[in-house]
């Protein structure tokens, strides 16, 4: 067994409210040797409080939630976050539509990563794996 076989599989967890999104992106996960699907929650409270939680590298939270969910996600998540799992995920934000004042203001706020939903597969995965790979940010 080679150092790429004993490599562990950086877990995304996702807070999309859309179910066929989320199937989606699961379905992408799946397919890769690097990354794994945790879960989805319709909010990050939902995942935060979720029992049981696989401990998620990665946390992809929809822009549509609205921008101030995102924003108080981003400032509470070191602090709830490790009352119950051990280490704080990186947080993707992604969206439909993101301008570029609102992608400074995620970034500034703690979001690792920023990615469009119109990304296709490809760009999606590579923001995942760079941020997984410990970028500090990655806007694509």
């Amino acid at each position: 067994m080679n150092l790429e076989q004993t490599k562990r599989k950086k877990v995304v967890s996702l807070c999309e409210t859309q179910p066929l999104t989320v199937f989606g992106v699961e379905r992408l996960l799946k397919e890769t040797d690097d990354l794994d699907f945790g879960s989805s929650h319709a909010s990050p409270a939902s995942w935060l409080q979720a029992p049981g939680e696989k401990r998620a590298d990665i946390l992809m939270i929809d822009k549509g939630l609205g921008m101030k969910v995102v924003l108080d996600t981003l400032a509470q998540l070191p602090v709830e976050y490790g009352t119950s799992r051990s280490t704080v995920p990186a947080v993707v934000v992604w969206g439909i539509s993101i301008s570029e004042a609102e992608a400074l203001r995620f970034l500034q706020a703690g979001a690792r990563g920023i990615v469009r939903k119109s990304a296709d597969a490809a760009t999606v995965l590579a923001c995942l794996r760079s941020i997984a790979q410990g970028d500090r940010k990655s806007v694509v």
